[in-house]
């Protein structure tokens, strides 16, 4: 976390930037889960945070996410030009942790 913020970090990030991404409480059924296409959020220098005002992560529990990242670039040459990440963590005395859950929750 930093600033009240949750953050990713991407190796090769190039010119990826975010297209979709999902956030809930771990174990919420996929229909019911928060998401957004086209987030107004952006990769830089190899990191992606969500702020507040795009989601509002509470003091403390268990939360799944999933984004997917568009190359421009890679758009022109490959129609591989997606990538998907797929995380878990907790949020727990104002720190996020990385924890294991089983694929099936995404």
């Amino acid at each position: 976390m930093k600033n009240e913020q949750i953050c990713f970090g991407f190796l090769s990030a190039e010119d990826y930037q975010p297209v979709f991404i999902s956030i809930a409480p771990r174990n919420t059924p996929h229909k019911e889960r928060w998401y957004q296409q086209h987030p107004r959020l952006s990769v830089n220098n190899g990191e992606m945070c969500i702020p507040t005002r795009v989601y509002k992560f509470p003091d403390k529990g268990q939360f799944v996410v999933s984004f997917t990242l568009e190359s421009k670039e890679k758009a022109k040459a490959t129609e591989f030009n997606t990538r998907r990440f797929d995380t878990a963590f907790e949020i727990k005395a104002g720190r996020a942790t990385v924890i294991k859950v089983d694929n099936n929750e995404f």
